[in-house]
């Protein structure tokens, strides 16, 4: 089969590509041996406008895969070639997270790579920060087995989990100390601190707000519902609150059996002490 677009992207060249579109039988989803399009070979090379041909023109497939499930985004992202994979996720509508057959994502090649840029154009696309690959390594993870300090600042400063660990139980942590990047190591321990404090300010307003609704149900009258810094207890129970005397002969009947219930038992208590 002739490869002849392929040829054409794979070199640039725009003016012998958009002739062979025109003519009958050219497909712009034409595959070599790696199932690799013309597209994706525009992409790698950073051929923007022979990109753009063939999407508007050829109808080339954006979110098509080769062998391996790499996507044109991919190529583009492989290569580091940021105008083609802006152009290919706003004007032709590739997915940002689409996967290869490993499971990674165009962010994940980013981070592997050590591309700041290209993964920032990314996360300010939408890409999923915690998407993992097969082996469950997400990007924050191969960028700190990598030692990028500035990618891992930014995947953290997205919201990446800096816990999130792959299908053997490494950490980004972990391998940060296994291969010695120190940098990172200190990047992540700051994280994690972080982490720590917030969770435990979120316990403290937990424990707060729960004091606070005792207190409030302390103010609340049994009958009525109305609330008052003074409040009648019940005299038998010591449980039950009212706002007025009126409020609590009103109850009395409905309350009464479960009052004596809850006195009997609190006396039983006594005694077994």
């Amino acid at each position: 089969m002739s490869l002849q677009l392929s040829d054409a992207a794979k070199a640039g060249n725009l003016s012998l590509s958009r002739r062979l579109l025109k003519k009958q039988g050219v497909n712009a989803n034409e595959t070599d041996s790696d199932g690799a399009t013309p597209l994706m070979h525009a992409s790698s090379g950073n051929f923007l406008p022979v990109v753009e041909l063939l999407v508007k023109k050829g109808g080339a497939d954006v979110n098509l895969g080769d062998n391996m499930g790499f996507t044109a985004l991919s190529y583009g992202t492989q290569y580091n070639n940021p105008a083609v994979v802006k152009w290919l996720i706003d004007k032709g509508g590739a997915e940002v997270d689409q996967a290869d057959n490993d499971g990674g994502t165009p962010l994940f090649i980013s981070s592997l790579n050590g591309f700041l840029e290209m993964a920032k154009l990314l996360l300010d696309n939408g890409a999923n920060v915690d998407h993992a690959d097969n082996d469950g390594a997400a990007p924050l993870i191969i960028s700190s087995l990598h030692g990028h300090v500035e990618v891992v600042k930014l995947l953290l400063a997205n919201g990446a989990k800096v816990d999130q660990a792959t299908n053997d139980g490494s950490t980004p942590l972990s391998i940060s100390r296994l291969k010695g990047h120190r940098e990172v190591e200190e990047l992540l321990l700051a994280s994690i601190a972080k982490l720590e404090q917030a969770e435990q300010a979120a316990k403290v307003e937990v424990v707060k707000e729960e004091e606070g609704q005792v207190k409030r149900a302390a103010r609340v009258c049994q009958l009525c519902g109305k609330e008052a810094q003074r409040m009648k207890k019940c005299s038998v129970c010591k449980l039950v609150r009212y706002c007025t005397e009126a409020c609590q002969l009103k109850d009395w009947k409905k309350h009464k059996k479960s009052c004596k219930e809850t006195a009997a038992r609190k006396k039983e208590g006594g005694k077994g002490s």
